[in-house]
This record gives C-alpha cells, structure tokens and sequence, in this order.
C-alpha cells in the first residue's frame, strides 16, 4: 500500500490545469447524452480531463450542467470527480480520505462527500458538488 500522499508543486500545478481546463469546457445536457448513449467519449476518455499525479493517482474531473432545469428554466452545474489509485482496491481506498479532501480543494469543492455507490467497471472514489 502506497504511503500518506503529499501534494508537490509540480502535482498542484497539473490539478490546477485541470481545473482550469474543466472550467472551460463545461459539459452541456446535450453532450452528456451523446456520451451516455455511446457517441462521444467518455470524459475519462479525454486528455484534458484527466490527470495523473504521485505515482498512480488518477483524477477525472469535469464540470456538466444537470439533467434538471431550475425554475428560471436554466441548468444548474456540478463539480464531478472521481479519484482512483493504481493497483488499488475501494475498500483499501477508505485510508485515503484526507488526501482526497486535499485533491478536491484543489478543484474547487467547498464540502467535498463522497458517494457511496462504486460502479462495477472502475475502483474508484466519486464526488459532486453544485457549482
């Protein structure tokens, strides 16, 4: 098992580019669907949307309009990420959560909470947050 995470400055500088990357290229509705229904690439599937930090952290991070519109009839955003270590199961991930947290910040999250449903292709953790 890989030791206590820490953040070096070429680390926060890739998480900083991703977040700015993210910030502008913001998902719409419409694409979503292209890529739910298998027409786009998935958004681990592109580059800047993805980052690679300390030896095996893999950080996928996008911001998308929802599926649901508010009363003024706009869509409202999320922040969505998921964080993954190589080699590693979910369950081993449950040490990890401070690192995480840290991550996240990095991102732009206020209150970041993980949630609690794995998918069954990847070992990962995932997070949201309403911009």
């Amino acid at each position: 098992m890989m030791g206590i995470m820490n953040l070096d400055d070429a680390a926060k500088k890739r998480l900083e580019e991703l977040k700015n990357y993210a910030e502008n290229h913001i998902f719409t509705y419409d694409e979503l669907m292209l890529m739910k229904n298998k027409y786009l690439p998935y958004v681990g599937d592109r580059d800047g949307h993805v980052c690679l930090i300390n030896d095996g952290y893999r950080v996928v991070f996008s911001i998308e309009e929802t599926t649901c519109k508010d009363r003024y009839g706009k869509r409202p955003k999320v922040r969505r990420c998921t964080i993954s270590i190589s080699g590693m199961t979910r369950k081993e991930m449950n040490f990890y959560h401070q690192e995480f947290k840290e991550i996240l910040k990095l991102l732009g999250f206020i209150d970041p909470e993980p949630l609690d449903n794995p998918t069954e292709i990847f070992e990962c953790y995932g997070f949201f947050e309403f911009v």
